[in-house]
């Protein structure tokens, strides 16, 4: 991602059931599901969630950043309602525009 730019970041859940044999099945539109998005420091600033996926067919909702300066975030989502527990972590990086010289 470039500094001062925004971009979507798409966000797959899934869950793991077993009744007769074990599987995994992937939500197809989590927007209304109450995620929690939290960012282990000011590199990126959290936009907004619960937007419609953009080019990935396998997300069921995104999470937009944007980037304040040059380096790397942990962000971390996380859902726990009713006994179910659900988290993960991604690491996203900024980088400042290149530039070319002649």
């Amino acid at each position: 991602m470039i500094v001062d730019e925004s971009s979507h970041v798409p966000v797959l859940v899934n869950i793991r059931w077993i009744l007769f044999v074990s599987a995994s099945v992937a939500f197809t539109d989590c927007r209304q599901l109450q995620l929690a998005f939290s960012l282990e420091n000011d590199v990126f600033v959290h936009d907004s969630h619960a937007e419609l996926p953009i080019g990935d067919e396998q997300a069921c909702t995104t999470i937009r950043l944007q980037a304040k300066r040059a380096g790397h975030v942990e962000v971390k989502a996380s859902y726990n309602k009713g006994g179910v527990k659900m988290k993960a972590k991604i690491i996203v990086a900024a980088f400042d525009p290149l530039r070319v010289g002649v």
